[in-house]
């Protein structure tokens, strides 16, 4: 009966009702893996999200529902939820507010490309620009990796299924709505990624092959340059080094290098050159390395020290499997970069720099975490990367034997964290499963969080 009469009339209630319907979801979700679903299931959480108050929450949730069946191979399912929820919301809440309309679609803009492919493209299609790319970055995500939307992962991870031919027809019918060039490129680069250079002429047939080269440089040429964004041509150096990472026949690399070294814009030209080198392949190895050296040796010319970061960030990672002191040497640079007047700008970048300096040698980021001076921005960093390196080891140890919970901080923040990396690892395939027995103590963590922060300790339970 309390249950039945709650009222949810204020923000920190709302949010914690609706992160409770998602944990709801999740369960539903472990029912439809097991195919021990029922139509009484569905009925229960449809008035669980009835009581939602916010619309577009209410078309998000559904869309979520939709989404995971579709995940399963419950195509009818997801139709039905598209068609019997999802759509009806959409017509009876947004018909005189248009914001609230183009948010509500690009809440449940995969759930609908799931269930009506060629219809929620003509829906994107009459909606703003800036509505539609953060829509297509989504439907993109999902039809070539088959990642859930609003689910967490390591996206250092590489795409580990193998595409179809009619998924590469899908994509790159999405491809051709997008505005954004960047939007635009990062999924050219996803769906090249799953194609996976070294199997494309195996998995393919002739006539596919060719069609997808065809199709390929047709949106290409199509879209990029585009003189609303960025009006010279890297990111069409970058796409058509995508092309020639299936086209292993051709040797076009050093026109590309070339065209990069001309480009107007110092930064981009430096980011350019890394990244031709990044997709360059391993037949390829001097050259790649000579290209991450030359770019290296004109970061220090970049006058924004975030291009700086991102930049040394990035031929760390390029290099670390031709040439690890090379590698190390560009982490301690962006370590360095890290480290702004205000040492609170930028605790995403050192945790991301610590994490990768671990995979690469952990006994390097146990250095690179110690490295402290009496400068506060310095002690600062170094605390919070020692933080990031303990919760590292933490997630080793969890997935290899019994952890020592007594050692685990159960301040919210670390256990927060150390779920988000927990489950990103879970869903990317680099943690395995783990008995119940094992992670029940993290339930109890939880109960001492607010439910915000709580769900994600649950959502990796």
């Amino acid at each position: 009966k309390i249950r039945g009469e709650i009222i949810l009339d204020s923000e920190d209630s709302a949010s914690c009702y609706i992160a409770c319907v998602r944990l709801v979801i999740r369960c539903l979700s472990g029912l439809t893996k097991t195919k021990s679903i029922h139509d009484q299931d569905i009925a229960s959480v449809a008035t669980l999200i009835e009581r939602i108050p916010c619309p577009i929450n209410q078309v998000a949730a559904w869309g979520e529902i939709a989404v995971r069946f579709h995940s399963f191979g419950e195509i009818t399912k997801c139709r039905e939820i598209a068609d019997s929820r999802i759509t009806p919301l959409l017509n009876k809440y947004f018909s005189s507010d248009k914001e609230s309309y183009w948010l509500a679609i690009m809440a449940s803009s995969t759930a609908l490309h799931c269930a009506h492919p060629a219809t929620a493209r003509q829906l994107l299609a009459s909606i703003p620009a800036v509505y539609v790319d953060s829509a297509l970055e989504d439907i993109c995500t999902y039809v070539i990796c088959k990642r859930l939307p609003l689910e967490h992962y390591d996206h250092q991870t590489k795409v580990r299924d193998i595409l179809s031919y009619s998924d590469f027809l899908d994509a790159v019918e999405l491809l051709e709505m997008f505005e954004s060039d960047r939007a635009f490129y990062e999924c050219l680069q996803l769906l090249i990624d799953a194609i996976g250079p070294r199997r494309f002429k195996k998995q393919f047939k002739n006539e596919q092959i060719a069609d997808v080269f065809n199709k390929l440089r047709t949106v290409i040429n199509k879209k990029l340059p585009n003189p609303k964004y960025i009006a010279h041509e890297g990111y069409k150096i970058l796409a058509e080094a995508q092309i020639l990472r299936l086209d292993s026949s051709k040797a076009g690399w050093d026109q590309l290098a070339e065209r990069a070294r001309i480009l107007p814009n110092f930064a981009d030209a430096t980011l350019v050159l890394m990244m031709i080198a990044e997709n360059m392949p391993s037949t390829e190895q001097t050259k790649r390395l000579t290209l991450f050296k030359e770019a290296k040796g004109l970061i220090a010319d970049i006058p924004f020290f975030e291009d700086r970061l991102h930049h040394y960030e990035a031929v760390a990672r390029g290099t670390a499997d031709i040439d690890r002191n090379l590698s190390k040497e560009c982490l301690k640079d962006a370590w360095e970069e890290s480290i702004p007047i205000n040492p609170a700008n930028l605790p995403g970048a050192r945790k991301r720099l610590i994490d990768f300096a671990h995979r690469l040698e952990p006994n390097f980021a146990a250095s690179l975490a110690s490295e402290t001076t009496s400068d506060p921005g310095r002690e600062f960093a170094g605390e919070e990367a020692r933080g990031q390196l303990d919760l590292i080891k933490i997630r080793e140890k969890l997935g290899k034997d019994n952890p020592d919970l007594a050692k685990i901080d159960p301040d919210s923040e670390n256990i927060v964290d150390l779920a988000h990396m927990m489950l990103a690892g879970l869903n990317s395939g680099r943690m395995a499963p783990m008995h119940s027995d094992k992670i029940r103590p993290f339930v109890t963590h939880s109960s001492t969080l607010s439910m915000q922060d709580a769900y994600f300790v649950l959502s990796w339970v």
